[in-house]
């Protein structure tokens, strides 16, 4: 037998084409946040948007998000009233974490 296993793909949303209207940006946020990231959010090492809460950076490179996470974690704070927000819909989790 020479046939190779198939290379491990990890399961991850279908990245959006279109943005999604208000009232399913709800409905996401509370199910499944990572959906609402569009294709090119995933080829860039950084994206910026401004949003309902404010302005947005998503860091995809390891060296940003080292520098961020752990490096320069006394700089960045998330907005109170996200915290206020998320906190009781996501509980601790990846989007309400500091520090």
């Amino acid at each position: 037998m020479d046939t190779k296993p198939a290379p491990f793909v990890p399961p991850a949303p279908k990245p959006r084409t279109e943005p999604p209207s208000t009232l399913e940006m709800m409905r996401i946020v509370y199910r499944n946040p990572l959906e609402l990231w569009g294709e090119h959010t995933y080829n860039e090492p950084w994206v910026s948007a401004n949003g309902v809460g404010g302005h947005l950076i998503v860091a995809n490179d390891p060296g940003l998000i080292r520098h961020v996470l752990i490096d320069n974690a006394k700089n960045y704070k998330m907005a109170t009233v996200r915290q206020l927000i998320l906190r009781p819909i996501l509980r601790d989790g990846l989007l309400t974490a500091e520090g």
